[in-house]
């Protein structure tokens, strides 16, 4: 997800339906209502903007001193993803497959249920990354930061 998104009215029905409370990035959000309610998401690969880099991004690939980057691993930071799951089960819960509940019941509650944990440490979506990222996602389920 990102700055160039694009979806169809259903969607856009679907997110006028909950306002949560708790919300990191918007469209993150977007992507989490569509899954949760059995929408497809699509990554298109082509880049139909520039990409601009400045001192007030509020993410961006400027390079920090490597405590820093641990820090952000291991120390929550604002609202994190798991958060919005128990955001995207208050309002769309009813609009979930049961497979989907229990995927988001599982992301939602990790922290403190060691099962849930261990489900997403070997979850096997997370293989498909970079062993960079699995890295960075693996220590961030670990020290609840997800």
């Amino acid at each position: 997800p990102g700055c160039t998104f694009v979806f169809n009215e259903l969607l856009m029905l679907k997110l006028k339906l909950y306002y949560p409370n708790y919300l990191s990035m918007h469209d993150s959000w977007i992507s989490f209502v569509c899954l949760a309610v059995g929408g497809t998401f699509y990554s298109d690969k082509n880049s139909y903007i520039f990409y601009r880099q400045h001192s007030n991004n509020a993410i961006g690939c400027m390079r920090e001193p490597i405590h820093k980057t641990i820090r952000k691993l291991i120390v929550p930071d604002g609202t994190l993803r798991s958060d919005m799951a128990k955001e995207i089960l208050k309002g769309y819960s009813e609009e979930m497959t049961q497979e989907i509940r229990n995927d988001f019941k599982i992301f939602s509650e990790y922290k403190t249920n060691f099962l849930f944990k261990a489900k997403l440490i070997f979850r096997r979506n997370v293989f498909k990354y970079s062993i960079r990222t699995r890295i960075r996602i693996l220590v961030k389920i670990i020290f609840n930061n997800l």
